[in-house]
This record gives C-alpha cells, sequence and structure tokens, in this order.
C-alpha cells in the first residue's frame, strides 16, 4: 500500500509527461492519508523492536514522499482587488439520475448565490423547478438533452445574461459560455464537463477535449470564470496548463475532494459518503484576467456521486480589468 501510495505521488508531480502518471496522480490525496500514517507505524515499529530492514527503506521512502506531495496541495497566497464587485456561485454536478432535486434547489435558496452553475441536468429532472429558481435567479442559460447541444448543464444568474453559447461536439468537452452584466462591466462565466480519463476513457480522449477547450478560451477577452467537472485533478494533464501556461488561478482548495459523494437520498450529512480528504478534486473553478476567487467550500452531495461548492469571485471595478498574458 506504502508503495502504491508513493507511485500515485510521483504521478502527481509528472502528472503532464505522460496519461498513465496522471492517471496515478488522481489519487493523490488518498494517497498522502495513507503515508502519514507511516510516522506512526515507525514509532510502534521501534517501540515493539520489530523494525526490519523492509521497514527501513519502506517507511523514509514514505516520508520523502509526503512531503513531496503536501507541497502539491499547498494552495498559494491571493490577492484580492478592492472596490469591485463580489458574485458569490453556486457549483454542483448533481448526477444525472438524482431523484432528489427538491433537495438541490432547496440548498441553492438557502445558499442564495448570485450565479447556479450545474451540470448533468437532465431536462425532465429540472422542468419542474425551473419557474421557482427563475423567480430569484430570473436568467438562463441551458445546454440541453437534444443532439445538437447534448451537454445538460445549467447556469442561473441574478445578473443579466448578455448572450450565452451552448453546444457539445464530437471531440469537445460540453461547454455553456455566457456573458453577465455586472457593475464591475462584462464577466464571461465558462461552464463545461470533460470526458472521463483513461481506463473509462482512451488515453487520449481528455488531450483532445482540452485542446478544443483552449480553442474556446482563445475567442474570450475579460474577466472570465471557468469552471465544471474536469474529472481531472488541479495537479493533472488539464488543471496544471490552465495554471501555469494560461494564466487561471484555482479557486479550489487543493487539499479537499469533490468526488465520491455517495449518492444517499435519506441521510444528508456530510459523513454520508467518502470523507473530503480522501476524496478526489475534479469538481474544478478558475477565475483569469482580474476576477479572482477566494472562499472555496466543499460541502455536500444532496443525492448526487459529486458534493456542492460555493466561492466568491471578486471582480475589479468598471474599466480596471486587465488584459491577458497569457499565451
Amino acid at each position: 500500500m506504502v508503495v502504491c501510495a508513493c507511485l500515485s505521488v510521483l504521478g502527481a508531480l509528472f502528472a503532464p509527461a505522460h496519461w498513465f502518471l496522471d492517471g496515478l496522480g488522481q489519487f493523490l490525496l488518498p494517497s498522502l492519508a495513507l503515508l502519514a500514517a507511516a510516522p506512526v507505524f515507525l514509532i510502534a515499529t521501534l517501540i515493539l523492536g520489530t523494525l526490519s530492514t523492509r521497514h527501513a527503506v519502506t517507511i523514509p521512502a514514505a516520508l520523502v514522499a509526503l512531503m513531496a506531495g503536501s507541497s502539491i496541495v499547498q494552495d498559494p497566497p491571493v490577492t484580492v482587488p478592492e472596490g469591485g464587485t463580489v458574485l458569490s456561485v453556486y457549483q454542483h454536478n448533481i448526477y444525472v439520475e438524482n431523484i432528489v432535486i427538491e433537495r438541490v434547489v432547496e440548498t441553492v435558496e438557502r445558499e442564495d448565490p448570485d450565479i447556479i452553475a450545474l451540470v448533468e441536468v437532465r431536462d425532465d429532472s429540472i422542468a419542474p423547478w425551473v419557474r421557482r429558481l427563475r423567480q430569484r435567479w430570473p436568467y438562463m442559460g441551458a445546454a440541453r438533452s437534444e443532439p445538437d447541444t447534448y451537454g445538460r448543464l445549467r447556469l442561473f444568474s441574478k445578473y443579466e445574461i448578455i448572450d450565452y453559447v451552448a453546444r457539445k461536439r464530437d471531440g469537445e468537452p460540453a461547454t455553456l459560455r455566457a456573458r453577465l452584466a455586472t457593475p464591475s462591466g462584462e464577466v464571461t462565466v465558462f461552464v463545461t464537463h470533460f470526458t472521463r480519463p483513461w481506463p473509462f476513457r482512451e488515453p487520449a480522449a481528455q488531450e483532445r477535449h482540452f485542446t478544443a477547450l483552449k480553442a474556446m478560451l482563445d475567442e474570450i477577452s475579460g474577466p472570465l470564470v471557468l469552471l465544471g467537472d474536469f474529472n481531472s485533478t488541479p495537479w493533472g494533464r488539464l488543471g496544471r496548463p490552465l495554471q501555469e501556461a494560461y494564466g487561471f488561478q484555482l479557486a479550489n482548495r487543493r487539499s479537499v475532494g469533490t468526488w465520491p459523494g455517495r449518492v444517499n437520498v435519506d441521510d444528508m450529512m456530510d459523513t454520508a459518503g467518502v470523507p473530503r480528504w480522501f476524496a478526489i478534486p475534479i469538481d474544478l473553478a478558475f477565475c483569469r484576467d482580474g476576477a479572482v476567487c477566494t472562499d472555496h467550500q466543499v460541502h455536500m452531495n444532496l443525492g448526487s456521486d459529486h458534493r456542492y461548492t460555493t466561492f466568491d469571485v471578486h471582480l475589479p471595478p468598471a474599466g480596471e480589468a486587465r488584459a491577458s498574458d497569457a499565451p
């Protein structure tokens, strides 16, 4: 088990180099939890006098891997712009077979965000609740279930949606791109849903989707919020280039996972599913070009296999959003 955990850390360190390493790196957080037990085990073997040559090699390796892996999940400091608009965001892959949509609606109403971004939304499941939601969030964009826009994405907003484009084509992720009018000027909210990684799909599937996403992002100027179910981690082959090459700031706390949260319609307690520190952060959010993400929180699952998240987006005062210097 310790060897597997060390390999996962190695995969996270070098995830962009190969799809197999990326697959290993997906399990970094569970691996760190396992490696954290290594010092306790070392002390126990010393006390009991059962320390062997194998332990003497394995345990130091585990400690080195623990330190290396811990550095990956450290969150960098964030500078928040002053004097602009703050948007609160609710983000959730609600699960396509969710039978308790009412709980999602009630939770959204309690959270009362400015923007609601939903993934895996069936038209027939959400239809009974659209009128109720639009009483408080009057503007809506939808990537519906028809073949031409098959994406199952929904965006509700208290701010005017100037326009939006929804699409799902072969070789690209499902996307919903909306321009919102805010007191700080226009901001683009981009919701996406990537295919699953290897071994669920062929190794190149996510890379094809990422290439298509980059082409779409190149068309956007001004403050940008990118979020959705990436089926990949912040340190993986998708998240790392977005931060290092495309100038995005990650909203997520790297040490808190969002999936899996066990589907449980009877128990809304956070303990109903996999502990958040043992899960995988694949429901990601990013900000760029003057928009800054803060206060990311991971909550309950609400009948989904994903937990819902909330965060704030700080926009600079009107006219102060900087142009992107990302390639």
